[in-house]
């Protein structure tokens, strides 16, 4: 038990997810993707488009900019995802509303987070799901689970 379990989990959760989402030729888009490794192995088995938007990010085509303002990048996505990255936006509600107006209708954003995490060594604040529930219910229909250490919400766009 730890951070290999937690991070274990958490990709699980995230490729099952996707798995029952996903079809070709979708543009999807992964917020807080650090070195773009798993968005592209998403793109090569679903046959997909994908950009990967990270202030930080330390590999090729990464759009460096906070995912609060991936609405300012003008593009559409069929599905936004965010894996272990949640905790560090600075402003959820912001980052809500900038996914709601990035994502064609009938598009999902699906956020896989750990509920406590581990400290990383920058700005990181961990919410739990009843916490940020509200911000969702105001833009997209919900689903959401809890596992040991993650918590997952998948929102589809209201038309």
């Amino acid at each position: 038990m730890g951070y290999l379990d937690m991070e274990r989990e958490g990709d699980e959760i995230l490729w099952r997810i996707i798995s029952q989402l996903i079809q070709e030729n979708m543009k999807i888009a992964e917020i807080g993707c650090g070195n773009t490794s798993l968005l592209n192995r998403i793109c090569r088995k679903y046959k997909v488009d994908g950009i990967c938007f990270d202030p930080y990010g330390y590999s090729k085509n990464i759009v460096r900019i906070e995912g609060e303002r991936i609405d300012e990048y003008g593009e559409k996505y069929h599905l936004i995802y965010s894996i272990r990255s949640f905790h560090h936006l600075s402003n959820v509600e912001k980052f809500i509303k900038s996914s709601y107006l990035s994502l064609e209708n009938k598009g999902y954003l699906v956020i896989v987070d750990w509920k406590k995490g581990v400290s990383t060594g920058v700005q990181e604040r961990y919410y739990s799901v009843d916490e940020i529930l509200p911000y969702f219910k105001k833009y997209f229909k919900i689903k959401h689970e809890e596992k040991q250490w993650n918590f997952c919400i998948v929102a589809r766009k209201n038309l």
